[in-house]
């Protein structure tokens, strides 16, 4: 299942994102994940390794924050968010 949160016009580092998403993939229920900003690229990249939603492809700008999650559940989804 894959989940997405959007945080609009909320900015992080992008070498921070990138450290972040690998320790995500480390979590228990948890097959891939990718944190980053809105960004075509980082659009791509959550197509090419299946994270992707319509919403990440409607909603969201180079402005926002997203966490793309393709895990067990909400509460591997939950878990995601609180680390």
């Amino acid at each position: 299942m894959v989940k997405l949160e959007i945080r609009k016009n909320a900015y992080y580092d992008s070498v921070t994102l990138m450290l972040i998403s690998k320790e995500l993939k480390k979590l228990d229920g948890v097959k891939e994940a990718l944190v980053g900003m809105g960004t075509d690229l980082n659009k791509e990249i959550a197509h090419n390794i299946g994270v992707a939603t319509p919403e990440l492809d409607g909603e969201i700008s180079a402005n926002d924050f997203f966490v793309a999650v393709d895990c067990e559940g909400d509460a591997a989804f939950d878990a995601v968010l609180k680390k």
